[in-house]
């Protein structure tokens, strides 16, 4: 409703007399993943350029903590990778941001299959992981196990198989911590929907609701697990990631997308049970994310690549 969005703005910056406000993008789950952990407003006021009001939906609080999104959001912003932050609640997460307009769109999983796409969103990436780093620390791992301690609580619905995608999930949490990495800025995030592409090319990153300090490769294994399928492809953001080919890191960046895709599984499986917006299809996207999840933990190789990426610990 526009009365909840009159209410954020007022809140944020004390008036919204003269403001009006239209729904920027409709929530949706399938086939993306759009404007589901936050409602997006369009805002226009007389002789004032156009601004995009980002409101953290009420699903989403219990899973979101505020102040670091808005702190990321900021250091994007300064770095250029982001949209400049023009006003922001710490507290509750809101964002007021100028509206991007003519010669942006949303980008799709087909365009990061695109060379020239591939470049430009790596190099953004960089900047952020080179820039400040951020008070929050965010740690995949205690992320599934919130979530699924909280699945459990509320009866959420789970595949039989859970567990045992919960143990792989802490197989890779102690291959990679035998083998520890250097600590980044980090966005966290591989939807394809959340990064935007200008005409000419230029590319914004959007949505720091996970952001925090986190081994580099995590941010390369969300986005591998949204755009290639197979290990040949993904080899083509591997030469790119780095100024040498290393073919150890496609195993790391693997093992991460798994989990990054268990986390998001379990999210989506408690709001199908528990959230209001039925019209939106967490089911459905939960059972995509689990079977992602099971494509790497399931594969003959997953203990071999969990042995690889441990150094043999």
């Amino acid at each position: 409703m526009s009365a909840d969005a009159e209410a954020a703005f007022a809140a944020l910056t004390g008036q919204s007399e003269t403001a009006t406000f239209s729904r920027l993008r409709e929530a949706v789950m399938s086939p993306m993943h759009i404007a589901v952990e936050n409602d997006l407003w369009r805002v226009d006021d007389p002789g004032q350029e156009p601004c995009v009001l980002r409101v953290l939906h009420s699903d989403s609080h219990a899973e979101f903590t505020p102040s670091p999104i808005v702190e990321a959001a900021k250091i994007a912003g300064s770095l250029g990778i982001g949209p400049k932050v023009l006003m922001a609640d710490a507290e509750t997460g809101t964002l007021l941001t100028p509206h991007l307009g003519d010669g942006w769109r949303t980008a799709t999983m087909f365009d990061l299959k695109n060379k020239s796409v591939r470049q430009s969103v790596v190099d953004a990436t960089r900047r952020l992981h080179d820039g400040p780093e951020l008070s929050q620390v965010f740690d995949p791992f205690k992320r599934v196990e919130d979530l699924y301690r909280r699945a459990e609580k509320v009866e959420a619905p789970l595949p039989v198989d859970v567990k045992w995608l919960m143990d792989g999930a802490d197989q890779v949490r102690s291959a990679v911590a035998a083998a520890p990495a250097k600590m980044k800025l980090c966005r966290n995030d591989g939807c394809a929907s959340n990064i935007m592409i200008h005409e000419d090319g230029g590319v914004i990153l959007l949505d720091y609701d996970l952001a925090g300090m986190n081994d580099p490769a995590y941010d390369l294994g969300v986005l591998l697990a949204e755009a290639e399928v197979f290990d040949e492809d993904a080899m083509a953001w591997i030469e790119l990631w780095n100024d040498d080919v290393d073919p150890s890191l496609l195993g790391r960046a693997r093992l991460y997308g798994a989990v990054d895709d268990l986390g998001w599984a379990i999210s989506a499986a408690i709001n199908s049970h528990v959230s209001k917006r039925i019209s939106i299809e967490f089911r459905k996207y939960s059972e995509w994310r689990f079977m992602r999840c099971r494509r790497v933990i399931a594969d003959r190789l997953f203990e071999e690549t969990v042995r690889h990426v441990s150094g043999g610990h």
